[in-house]
């Protein structure tokens, strides 16, 4: 398993531990001419299934996990 499946994998492993009414929540809106809401199981669908969004999410978490360990953060506020 590479490191954005390790990613992959735990983003979705964080979303399940969420309760059924958190994850039916809006959690992310992307504003523009969509103006798409997301609830975390919208998200789960999409990294499921591999879309574009589903892709984009993974690496966004893999490029601001590498973001906060070259600054040093290994403790959020």
């Amino acid at each position: 398993m590479n490191d954005t499946e390790l990613v992959k994998t735990a983003l979705q492993d964080w979303i399940k531990k969420n309760s059924p009414e958190a994850r039916g929540r809006p959690y992310l809106t992307i504003k523009g001419k969509d103006n798409r809401s997301y609830t975390l199981n919208d998200i789960l669908n999409e990294i499921e299934n591999n879309t574009p969004f589903g892709r984009e999410m993974v690496q966004g978490m893999v490029h601001l996990t590498i973001d906060l360990i070259a600054r040093g953060k290994e403790v959020l506020p």
